[in-house]
């Protein structure tokens, strides 16, 4: 049987990704990279000036006056999980070759003091006893 070149891939080292996305201001940064390569672009009207207010963590047109948020539109949205735990969710998710599971517990139990969430809630045959 022939083997994949990317099941041979090495993967980012927990270290390495520590580095460039442990803290909360460093995955800001890196979402608003991936969500406005260009620039922040407003979603109701397309404008490209805005301001940030003090007070929240929204970016507002100049425009019309639109305020939105980094996660909005997103899975991340919803929860009020820090950007830290889902960029360190996805990390593992993505590292995993073979033990999704494992790593889910591993997740729940990063965030002991969080509710399940909606992919957590299916039937327990889906997850392992120790979990």
């Amino acid at each position: 049987m022939s083997k994949f070149k990317v099941q041979f891939q090495r993967g980012t080292s927990l270290q390495q990704f520590l580095h460039g996305f442990g803290s909360e201001e460093q995955c800001r940064k890196a979402v608003y990279r991936m969500r406005w390569p260009n620039g922040f672009c407003c979603p109701a009207c397309g404008h490209d000036s805005h301001c940030q207010p003090h007070t929240r963590a929204l970016s507002e047109c100049h425009r019309c006056q639109h305020q939105t948020s980094l996660t909005a539109g997103t899975v991340m949205a919803p929860t009020h999980l820090p950007l830290t735990q889902w960029f360190l969710a996805m990390y593992l998710l993505s590292q995993s070759k073979n033990g999704t599971r494992s790593t889910i517990c591993a997740i729940q139990e990063a965030t002991p003091s969080q509710p399940r969430s909606d992919f957590m809630s299916f039937p327990r045959a889906n997850y392992p006893p120790s979990c």
